[in-house]
């Protein structure tokens, strides 16, 4: 019997290869990443930017421009200050408004709205807090100098430049804005102020010694760079050498007694406030900021005056002569700002507080202790009138305060009044 031919066993197909349509098409994907990274992202990110965050795209894609430091050659008479070891300078014609350990503010004009000068200065920069932002924090740094140099350089980067249009929007940043080296280890970036009524330089020592900030600016008559500059220039960060040699001793020892004295008198009103002011920098003493209050007051600046014993007045309980002083401060410069007279009216066994304002700001939150006086002694109560809403500058108002049964006796001999505290509007 014949044998059947043993039969192959059958040769598996190849796969099939992608077809054209399909090679096309993976070719097309792979070539969008990179485009779509690399110019459509940061092409839409732009545009985005500019409409959600009302940006000018010439705002948002310019870069830190070099500015030169030089002085317009209009030198004026300055105070000399010292802050944290940093040397800076004032105009003469400067009052200060806002003291404090690490900032100092000052205003050539007792109405709110007038040219300011603001230094700060600080051990450590600010740090942003980027735990929240999401993929941000995997891209910038959460230091302040390593964020700008990042950001404020960034024209294509997505996600930098989405920090930099934050930042300039935060900011108020409407204009350019520049990158200056003060020396060798101080380097700083200025900016235009909101509604470029001025500008600010914030400036880094790579050290991480301190941080300054200092800005000069005018709402109504916008201060210019070359104004800015003139006073920016001053700044005096301590060399290398500086820093290794010991404090130089004073000349003369600083009497607080003559400072007032000097202080009382417009000629030598300036000198009393450097003297007042570098001693208060340099040991924290509020004592020494008495001088710069007879300075304020005799310039009609009551508004900040009043912010000043409010802060110092809680620190001096332990120096009865100084406290003393200060209150009598505050209580003129109440009187300055405020007429106000107590009725009583027994048979109703209430007072009538009569109030005007003689200010020329809004006040509210009046807080007044009413001292009444009669052959048994004196009886306190204290009060709040303008609670609510804002007594406006020569408002007058009447305001009936219910007493206790008994407080006012028929003997009155006299009733006082006093401001304990009160708000300051704009």
């Amino acid at each position: 019997m014949a044998k059947k031919p043993a039969q192959k066993a059958p040769t598996p197909k190849e796969p099939e290869g992608l077809s054209r349509f399909q090679k096309v098409g993976l070719g097309a994907f792979l070539a969008f990443i990179p485009f779509f990274f690399l110019i459509l992202l940061p092409l839409l990110t732009r545009d985005y930017l500019c409409k959600t965050l009302s940006i000018a795209p010439e705002i948002l894609l310019s870069t830190p421009l070099k500015l030169q430091m030089n002085p317009s050659g209009d030198s004026m008479p300055k105070i000399k200050l010292r802050m944290l070891g940093i040397e800076f300078q004032i105009p003469l014609n400067y009052t200060p408004v806002r003291i404090s350990p690490d900032t100092l503010t000052f205003r050539n004009n007792s109405r709110r709205i007038a040219r300011t000068i603001s230094v700060s200065i600080r051990r450590q920069p600010p740090r942003l807090d980027l735990k929240t932002s999401g993929i941000i924090s995997l891209f910038m740094p959460s230091k302040l100098n390593p964020f700008l140099q990042n950001a404020l350089w960034a024209t294509w980067h997505p996600v930098r430049l989405y920090c930099k249009a934050q930042f300039l929007v935060s900011q108020g940043i409407g204009g350019s804005f520049f990158e200056s080296d003060w020396d060798a280890h101080h380097h700083g970036f200025v900016f235009p102020t909101p509604a470029n009524t001025g500008y600010m330089a914030r400036v880094f020592d790579d050290r991480n010694d301190h941080y300054i900030e200092f800005a000069f600016f005018d709402e109504t008559d916008p201060v210019t760079l070359a104004e800015w500059v003139d006073v920016a220039i001053c700044l005096k960060p301590p060399t290398d050498a500086e820093k290794t040699l010991e404090p130089p001793a004073r000349l003369r020892s600083l009497s607080l007694a003559a400072t007032l004295e000097k202080a009382s008198k417009e000629a030598s009103a300036q000198s009393a406030i450097q003297d007042a002011l570098n001693e208060f920098l340099l040991n924290g003493d509020v004592s020494w900021l008495l001088p710069c209050g007879i300075v304020m007051e005799n310039r009609l600046y009551f508004r900040e005056l009043i912010e000043l014993c409010k802060i110092a007045i809680p620190l001096l309980k332990e120096k009865p002569q100084e406290l003393a002083l200060w209150r009598d401060l505050f209580e003129r410069c109440i009187k300055q700002m405020l007429k106000i007279e107590v009725d009583p009216n027994h048979e109703l066994e209430e007072v009538v507080i009569y109030v005007k304002n003689l200010s020329k700001f809004s006040l509210k939150r009046i807080r007044l202790k009413i001292t009444c006086v009669d052959a048994d002694g004196e009886r306190t109560f204290s009060t709040v009138v303008q609670k609510s809403g804002n007594m406006l500058s020569q408002d007058e108002k009447s305001f009936t305060i219910p007493t206790e049964h008994g407080f006012l006796s028929k003997k009155l001999q006299g009733i006082n009044w006093a401001v304990e505290d009160l708000d300051i509007g704009d």
